[in-house]
């Protein structure tokens, strides 16, 4: 964080203290507890001090502490005994003097998609290849099957090879290929067109374990809920349509 001073006479020093508070976040387990002295010698205008977030592999929902800061001494000299005791009316405390700091959890196992609706490859391509992207974060191992569909273009070795199967990504990863064979006839074709449609994640590793079957505990409802909310899912476009143009050739 940034401590800025602006106006009054730069000359002198300030001391202005800062600490951290809970908010829904609590420190120890989500932050660092911080406090401690920013000193701002002669002409400096502004001073960083940091604050640790700890990290950890379970989801939650996004949370938030304070940093206060008061205390503002102003002194003549860069060292006086008296610092601590001795406050000057020469400066004050501006808004804002506390600072909210929001932790975005990045422990969503991820948003899986294809890059676009719709796809042109020509019959003479050989194998075409299409990537499947993770986003939103790529917390934990996911698998995502795939398969193609038939529409005007036909599978089984006529127009396309059929193809299914499972991408697997481990843990940070972010991007996976799908390989798919396509037949070039060799003769004047309309384009044609098929589907490869994903299907939904499965996630192998949770943050929160499988509780027996009982009656949950409050406690134990809420974590369910939150870790739901970190379960992999279909982004904006989970099936592609790939149109298959004639060779140029035969154009």
């Amino acid at each position: 964080l940034t401590v800025v001073r602006k106006g009054g006479d730069m000359s002198k020093t300030i001391y202005v203290d800062y600490k951290t508070e809970d908010g829904s976040a609590n420190a120890g387990a989500d932050y660092e507890f911080t406090e401690g002295t920013v000193v701002l010698k002669s002409g400096e205008t502004q001073k960083e001090f940091s604050v640790g977030i700890i990290d950890d592999d379970i989801f939650e929902e996004d949370e938030h502490f304070f940093v206060r800061l008061s205390n503002l001494r102003v002194v003549e000299s860069e060292e006086p005994s008296d610092v601590s005791n001795s406050p000057y009316p020469k400066a004050i405390l501006a808004s804002p003097c506390v600072a909210t700091v929001t932790i975005l959890d990045d422990d969503h196992a991820g948003i899986f998609t294809f890059e676009c609706d719709v796809i042109h490859v020509s019959e003479s391509i050989g194998v075409m290849e299409v990537k499947v992207l993770r986003t939103s974060g790529a917390r934990g191992t996911v698998i995502v099957p795939f398969r193609t569909v038939e529409g005007t273009a036909k599978g089984g070795g006529e127009d396309f090879e059929d193809t299914y199967g499972e991408l697997e990504f481990k843990n940070d990863e972010t991007v996976k290929t799908i390989r798919v064979k396509i037949v070039d006839e060799e003769e004047y074709e309309r384009q044609e067109n098929f589907f490869i449609a994903l299907g939904e994640p499965k996630w192998m590793e949770r943050g929160i374990s499988e509780v027996a079957e009982r009656k949950l505990t409050v406690e134990e409802e809420e974590a369910k809920r939150i870790a739901e909310m970190g379960k992999p899912i279909l982004g904006e476009h989970p099936k592609l349509e790939v149109v298959i143009e004639e060779s140029y050739e035969f154009k």
